[in-house]
């Protein structure tokens, strides 16, 4: 037959198949190329966040010299000692600087005490000019006792860029001796900085407060304000943002770019900059890939289309051989299809980037999918041929119920959609029919509901009757019940199953019920286009229902949703009922199986303000409370909350109980001294029946246990949190929405010491936000070493406990149970009348914590 004639008797299917292909290509590209642009967002960020952390700490290590400094200042001074032994003192600090181990990057200390100028190199102020007159003095005075961080400025000693850290020196009594003042050179963070990069080609840059260039990879640009070596660029950044992100932006004679900002605390701007180019090279290849695997399997396809259509044309019996037509391409296709998931399969078990494993995860959905719609076509064959044999068996109702429900909590683990499942408890325990078919037709109505179902619910009622009670019943085509295609033991009784499926979907038009039960039959192209599938599934459920002598009906309301009821007959033995069943919430989930958490609704208005004394727990709160999108303050202690509360009004504050210096009931005590409506929520490692009451007394609003579980949280959030500021619904495609999406298995080393499925749970589920939480874990753990041992020498029972209550929490929140329970008991020991003999316990403890801290490190940097 010549090729224009095939072609004119298949253009429709070969139609069909081209925009099959062409759909299916496009969504993959584009998922593929969403989920890298998240995935690279995800990873600027981190970058940003990292950075972020070491320049703010090489700043505070300043302020922290400083404010040390003073006080031996003021100490001499009030001992009577003069102007000579601090200049001895400062000499020495500045002698120790040169030492790049001790202090890196500080280059000299100095000051004007009690009407001299003092300065650890030795320099003197010509008599002409006043230091009273200099920046970091007048800057310093007008602060008022803080401590303030000049504009960096060309030392015209060195050529080098650096900053002064300044502030006032105060007496016991409030006695003003002068100011002092610490010059840091900025080279090793512009360094640090201009490496910066995710992706080849990238870099970073620096800008302080008023937009000037302090860090950049070309030196010419150093000292320029950002329009001038770029007018496309806008870094106007949103109220209560910190962050912006730029795309095809012109650097220059550099090109287009896609830059990363995010403003410090100290006003500076830090950017990270990438080439258009390179940012969106692993897009345009998966792309590619892609738009060839869809080439080739649309060439195949449409090959037997065209050869078995030749066939078609010559033979009488067109219906038959369309279906053999069909049997062929589903087998013929199912070979090529069963190397791409195998393949797909083997390149997930290896240790590959997170990119291609969420690359690989596309390629097997959209497998499985493909494969999903073969078997219904071959289902559907059987059934028409007469081939499919009906099995007579004993099963679990409740065990297949259960496995089906969690599939269909996968599949709608991603929707605003609420899964409810209401069980007879009297049904038999033990039924007897064709399981397998029953299982298909729950997948077939509970699929055919999640997928034409955008948000509300999907209930799934399973009930028994008697046969008598539904005879004569018909369904939406007037089917009527048929002696069942297999037959039961005459030991067995026999009951009806109902199956009801009701959704809150898009529903059917009434003109439309009849052709509901028909095969390839797709209602509503328009509205559903997009959706899978063949038409096939409720054609297959009418047919099992009908053999297994039931019957299918179908209420609907267009625009509202539908209930869809099956009815087969089963068989039992014993009467002996299931009972009250309560299903699991889900899958099991692996060892290294990691999920992304949907919170219910978000807060983009909220304010929300965390208090607590160890980084650690900062850091796990503000990420278990990413998905709500809520404006997060964070602080590390009971005085500085106040301060900000005296700045910022909040909604809700999530306050530590036991902080050195000032607790938590103290501080919000304070807070509510200044609003006295803001709900305080205590987070304490101990959230015993005591600590309630106590709580109670203080008029502490609510506590949360740490470690935080993520269902409490969602209780606190969703009551405390005012119902107009939250937001329920479809959640955005937003970065803020996105920093939780799912991350590869394998990433989190396992750890001796760790639980890695509890660090896992407290990261959210994400691997990657379970390393960052160790890394700051093992930063937060070597700062209190030192202040731990000095307490256990010195007996300082008050700083023990402190020491060992926020270790106890810290510690589980990364998984390491064992140091943590042995952090409780020695808070329980560290108490008046019982520290006799705890020393040696917490000396081991010590080096237990050290040894953990040094695995860590060394699995982190592997």
């Amino acid at each position: 037959m010549k090729l224009k004639a095939l072609l004119r008797e298949n253009y429709r299917e070969l139609v069909f198949v081209v925009l099959a292909f062409t759909v299916m290509v496009s969504v993959s590209v584009f998922f593929a190329s969403h989920i890298a642009r998240k995935r690279i967002s995800a990873n600027a960020l981190g970058l940003l966040d990292t950075a972020e952390t070491v320049i703010m700490l090489k700043l505070h290590d300043a302020e922290i010299t400083i404010h040390n400094t003073s006080i031996f200042v003021v100490n001499r001074i009030e001992d009577g000692h003069g102007v000579p032994e601090i200049q001895n003192f400062f000499r020495a600090i500045t002698g120790k600087m040169d030492s790049i181990q001790v202090f890196p990057g500080f280059l000299a200390i100095y000051g004007y005490i009690m009407g001299s100028f003092i300065d650890g190199t030795g320099y003197e102020f010509p008599e002409d000019i006043d230091p009273e007159t200099r920046q970091w003095y007048t800057e310093a005075r007008r602060a008022h006792g803080n401590t303030i961080l000049t504009l960096p400025y060309y030392n015209a000693a060195t050529g080098k860029i650096i900053v002064t850290v300044a502030g006032e020196i105060r007496g016991k009594a409030g006695e003003d001796y002068g100011v002092i003042a610490l010059d840091i050179d900025l080279e090793g963070i512009v360094d640090y900085v201009t490496d910066l990069h995710f992706v080849e080609g990238g870099y970073g840059i620096l800008f302080d407060q008023n937009f000037f260039l302090i860090g950049h990879p070309k030196k010419d640009y150093v000292g320029k304000r950002l329009m001038e070596i770029s007018p496309y660029h806008d870094l106007d950044f949103p109220e209560g943002e910190n962050t912006v992100i730029l795309t095809d932006r012109k650097i220059s004679q550099d090109g287009s770019v896609v830059s990363y900002y995010r403003r410090l605390e100290n006003g500076w701007i830090l950017g990270i900059l990438t080439p258009r180019r390179a940012y969106f090279l692993d897009v345009y290849s998966m792309a590619i890939v892609l738009s060839l695997i869809g080439f080739i399997c649309m060439t195949v396809l449409s090959y037997f289309l065209l050869r078995l259509g030749a066939a078609k044309v010559h033979s009488e019996k067109e219906n038959r051989e369309k279906t053999s037509f069909l049997a062929e391409v589903s087998h013929e296709i199912r070979t090529p299809m069963n190397a791409i998931m195998g393949m797909a399969e083997l390149i997930s078990r290896q240790p590959v980037s997170g990119e291609v494993a969420e690359y690989v995860t596309i390629i097997r959905q959209a497998g499985n999918t493909l494969l999903a719609l073969i078997n219904d076509i071959l289902e559907f064959l059987k059934l028409e041929n007469g081939r499919l044999q009906f099995e007579s068996r004993e099963y679990s109702p409740v065990s297949l119920i259960n496995d089906i429900s969690n599939i269909i909590r996968i599949n709608i683990a991603n929707k605003p959609i609420s899964f409810h499942l209401n069980l007879d408890p009297d049904i038999p325990a033990i039924l007897v029919g064709d399981d397998v078919r029953i299982q298909q037709i729950l997948i077939n109505l509970l699929s055919n509901a999640a997928k034409y179902t955008r948000k509300g619910h999907i209930i799934l009622n399973v009930r028994k009757s008697f046969p008598e009670t539904s005879a004569g019943q018909t369904n939406a085509r007037g089917d009527v019940p048929k002696t069942p295609s297999y037959n039961f033991s005459k030991e067995n009784e026999k009951l009806r199953l109902i199956i009801e499926v009701e959704d809150t979907g898009i529903g059917i038009r009434e003109e439309d019920l009849g052709k509901l039960f028909t095969g390839f039959t797709r209602l509503d192209r328009d509205v559903n286009r997009g959706i899978e599938g063949t038409g096939l599934g409720l054609a297959i459920v009418r047919t099992f229902c009908t053999r297994m002598g039931g019957t299918v009906n179908v209420r609907s309301k267009y625009g509202e949703g539908s209930v869809f009821t099956a009815e087969v007959l089963q068989g039992y033995r014993n009467k002996k009922p299931i009972g009250p069943v309560s299903m699991s919430a889900g899958a099991p989930a692996g060892e290294d199986k990691t999920h992304k958490y949907d919170s219910p609704f978000t807060a983009p208005e909220a304010k929300i303000l965390i208090v607590d004394d160890m980084e650690t727990n900062l850091f796990v709160a503000k990420r278990l409370m990413a998905p709500y999108q809520m404006q997060i303050d964070t602080c590390l202690s009971g005085p500085g909350a106040i301060e900000m509360m005296r700045r910022k009004s909040y909604d809700l504050v999530f306050m530590d109980h036991m902080m050195p210096g000032m607790d938590g009931i103290a501080a919000a005590a304070g807070i509510h001294d200044i609003n006295p409506a803001v709900p305080v929520v205590m987070l304490t490692a101990n959230a015993s029946a005591e600590q309630r009451k106590l709580f109670l007394a203080n008029k502490i609003d609510d506590f949360l246990a740490k470690p935080i579980e993520v269902n409490k949280l969602n209780e606190i959030l969703e009551k405390w949190i005012p119902g107009e500021k939250q937001c329920r619904g479809e959640q955005d495609s937003s970065p803020q929405n996105e920093r939780d999406e799912i991350s590869p298995p394998g990433i989190l080393p396992k750890i001796e010491g760790l639980d890695r499925k509890l660090a896992l749970f407290y990261a959210g589920g994400s691997p990657e936000a379970a390393r960052k939480i160790l890394a700051v874990f093992c930063k937060d753990t070597e700062e209190r070493l030192n202040s731990l041992r000095e307490a256990v020498n010195t007996g300082d029972l008050e700083n023990l406990v402190m020491q060992f209550h926020a270790l106890r929490s810290a510690s589980r929140s990364v998984g390491a149970v064992e140091i943590s329970d042995t952090a409780s008991n020695l808070e329980e020991e560290s108490r008046p009348g019982k520290w006799e003999n705890s020393e040696e316990k917490s000396i081991r403890f010590i080096e237990d914590l050290e040894k953990l801290v040094k695995k860590i490190r060394e699995a982190l940097d592997s």
